[in-house]
């Protein structure tokens, strides 16, 4: 295939803004509003896609239509509930569309190009991801300083930035830079740790032999359990998809190793923890169904609280939900505190439904293809798409923008599978 100038400046654009995705608190002004660097970008790539449709003649892959079909539901949502809803839903809604726009973009008009430079997105995003999460641990836990902010960011920038809940969470000395939560960063990091030991298995660059146990480290010091229990699960999911021997893939040096390092390590820290009464550490194991303060219990009474307000009312809200931002308006909570939950309240079970499709699409093309279930490209990818899921089945990341990225990434992967039928 001959590229053009035109579409090597597109895939530079697009390897661009996603290289920026970890750099999101530091904005630039224009046209009156704060940007982040990919959300600039991402604007300046869109008319691209309008353009591959007409080119493509709409010969695009299936999930490039429930792809539509889910930003066509945001829309009609949006119709329906804005004046319900009111300003709360304009503060909501833009990440649905920035999140809906980078996975179209990826599927279409950079769906060739995804496989070439994801290994330079994915490096960079491990450097930035070590930097930031050894900058936080140097000033959390050496010098014992929370009131620290970003390098390259004056102090008067930051606390005018809207960063409240990030500041907040570092008095509790958990690693939540570059990303809003402690449990965002633990998703990226894990996400990136599955990737490096990937490359490491293909015995490919290096350089990830080296930042593996960095990302381990910065993913251990978020105490994030939504984060470690999707790394762990996609782990063991490796050995349970290829339960049966193979010479060609022997999984088990990985999640032996892993298994240690993300439950041994932590129960042993936590149980030593309530020893010496380390609230932070104890965090970790903490799944009090009947204390108040506990957060699980918290998060588990706001998730049957919201299955209650859809099921028991009127076929409208079932159906379509209660608009988006509606946890914010009518609950006065953030979120649903689990992706799933939240769609279902502010979208309904039609939104839920290609929700889910967009996310297990790829689980259930490695299910119905009759590939060899031992080669390693693709028990990888296998484990790339639990992780995913996992992550939204335990926190609300529903318009985490790299996990929309990374289930581009893993898409691509499994249509280029087909395209070659990997035995």
């Amino acid at each position: 295939m001959i590229y053009s100038p035109k579409l090597k400046f597109k895939s530079w654009l697009f390897m661009i803004m996603a290289m920026a995705m970890p750099l999101q608190f530091y904005r630039v002004g224009f046209l009156g509003l704060n940007w982040s660097i990919d959300r600039f970008i991402l604007v300046l790539l869109l008319p691209t896609i309008f353009l591959y449709f007409y080119v493509s003649n709409f010969k695009i892959k299936p999930y490039a239509y429930i792809v539509l079909m889910w930003i066509c539901i945001i829309i009609f949502n949006m119709l329906l509930f804005h004046k319900a809803i009111g300003s709360v839903m304009y503060k909501e809604i833009q990440g649905y569309f920035l999140s809906s726009f980078v996975l179209l973009l990826s599927v279409t008009v950079m769906r060739h190009k995804l496989r070439m430079i994801s290994s330079r997105i994915f490096l960079t995003h491990a450097i930035l991801i070590i930097y930031f999460g050894f900058y936080s641990i140097y000033h959390l836990w050496i010098l014992n300083d929370i009131a620290f902010f970003p390098p390259f960011l004056s102090e008067a920038t930051w606390l005018n930035s809207g960063n409240e809940h990030m500041k907040s969470l570092m008095a509790y000395k958990r690693l939540t830079f570059p990303f809003g939560t402690s449990p965002l960063l633990s998703f990226v990091s894990g996400f990136l740790i599955l990737f490096g030991l990937n490359k490491i298995y293909k015995r490919s660059e290096k350089i990830w032999y080296y930042l593996l146990p960095c990302l381990i480290i910065i993913s251990l010091g978020t105490f994030s359990r939504s984060g470690l229990l999707s790394l762990v699960i996609s782990i063991v999911s490796i050995a349970i998809y290829n339960r049966n021997k193979s010479r060609r893939f022997n999984s088990k040096p990985i999640y032996i190793l892993l298994l240690f390092i993300f439950i041994i390590l932590p129960l042993s820290i936590a149980s030593i923890s309530q020893l010496i009464d380390i609230p932070l550490l104890m965090r970790v194991t903490e799944f009090d169904t009947l204390s108040e303060n506990s957060s699980f219990a918290g998060h588990l009474n706001v998730r049957l609280k919201i299955l209650k307000e859809i099921f028991f009312s009127n076929p409208v809200n079932i159906f379509f939900g209660y608009g988006i931002g509606g946890t914010d308006k009518y609950l006065n909570v953030s979120s649903g505190h689990m992706s799933f939950v939240t769609v279902l309240y502010d979208l309904g079970i039609v939104g839920l439904a290609f929700f889910s499709l967009l996310w297990f699409y790829p689980l259930f093309i490695l299910f119905k293809e009759n590939w060899n279930k031992h080669n390693p490209e693709i028990l990888f990818i296998f484990s790339f798409s639990v992780f995913i899921i996992f992550s939204h089945m335990f926190y609300d990341a529903t318009t985490f923008v790299p996990l929309w990225f990374y289930l581009g990434w893993v898409v691509n992967k499994v249509f280029e599978m087909q395209k070659h039928r990997i035995a």
